[in-house]
């Protein structure tokens, strides 16, 4: 229902308005009944209202100055003038201040019911009209996201950015062609299984607590990929500024996913590299990073520029036969594995 004040300072005009309307078969609500514009002006600051009647010649503050603090401060509040003054001058004041009827009093209940069932039209119109643009706005973000997501996948993927992969990156605003860029990948599990988490619900989600914890950066992009990964790029002109951020906004990352959803977060850093075209080998360094999580499941950020490796042998060679000895708690094999690497 739409809600409707009252302003008058004559007593028997106020419950004679309010008794003679069928407020509730017209869809509205009469809120509230005020005697003059000071009045009503404190009441719509404090109580949402939809529709204010009032009369001019009141003390204190009259209609026309009440009707004129609603248009500079409530645009959306429709205002309808009962006046017993037939002068232009006053209808003049009240095209200026967009009130939507001007009504010569005595006005009779039907004349008033007109009025209410013509403006309650209008706002049910408007009102749709702001729902279809409100489904518009998140249709064009939720393809906007998509297009994110694929434009910034191809860059990753691809070694030598396409001409029309840069202008895709103009058209979204994302500026990092020259920039030092860092990928970070993120693996969401269970507490009890190491299985990703696939679906589209909960990977929506954690992008959506990822995009809150960084909305105070203006360094870090975060997107849904089209293998279905989640990932941060990191991007700056200059290092230093970024790295000492780099563990807190990581940490608090895995803090609000595992408060939020209970979920296992851990996190593949790869190294720094220098403009778009290579791109990929932060990337892939990041996917690398994040396979090393199967050698100790209570270490949530493996950076690429940090793992060690045994006897110039990438530990990342063996992962696959790790992964599998792990999965089948197979303590032998893995003992055979770490023999192995150590010769």
């Amino acid at each position: 229902m739409y809600r409707v004040l009252l302003v008058d300072d004559e007593d028997l005009a106020r419950e004679s308005i309010s008794r003679c309307i069928k407020w509730s078969d017209l869809g509205l609500s009469l809120v509230g009944t005020c005697k003059n514009g000071k009045e009503a002006i404190l009441f719509v600051t404090e109580h949402e209202v939809d529709i204010v009647l009032t009369d001019i010649c009141m003390p204190y503050l009259d209609g026309m100055e009440l009707s004129k603090f609603l248009y500079e401060n409530h645009k959306d509040i429709k205002i309808v003038i009962l006046s017993g003054f037939h002068e232009f001058e006053y209808a003049k004041q009240a095209m200026r201040n967009k009130v939507v009827e001007y009504l010569l009093k005595p006005v009779t209940a039907q004349e008033l019911r007109d009025v209410l069932i013509n403006l309650t039209n209008d706002l049910n119109k408007n009102r749709k009209e702001q729902q279809e643009i409100t489904i518009m706005k998140q249709e064009y973000n939720k393809s906007l996201t998509l297009v994110k997501g694929q434009v910034l996948s191809d860059l990753m993927l691809e070694g030598n950015p396409s001409e029309q992969l840069k202008t895709d990156l103009q058209r979204l605003e994302i500026h990092i062609e020259d920039s030092n860029l860092r990928v970070v990948s993120f693996m969401v599990t269970s507490f009890e299984s190491d299985e990703p988490k696939q679906s589209a619900l909960i990977l929506i989600t954690i992008v959506k607590i990822i995009e809150t914890t960084i909305k105070d950066y203006k360094d870090c992009i975060v997107f849904q990929g089209v293998d279905n990964g989640i990932y941060l790029i990191f991007h700056t002109s200059k290092k230093r500024n970024l790295e000492d951020k780099l563990h807190q906004i990581l940490n608090d990352i895995k803090k609000n996913i595992e408060a939020a959803m209970s979920f296992h977060i851990q996190i593949g850093m790869g190294g720094w590299v220098h403009g778009i075209h290579n791109l990929t080998t932060s990337f892939e360094d990041a996917k690398r990073a994040l396979s090393y999580r199967y050698l100790d499941q209570n270490i949530y950020l493996w950076e690429m520029d940090k793992i060690k490796m045994v006897d110039k042998v990438a530990i990342y060679d063996y992962l696959e036969n790790f992964q599998t000895a792990i999965k089948g708690n197979d303590k032998e094999g893995i003992k055979k594995l770490v023999e192995k690497m150590q010769k």
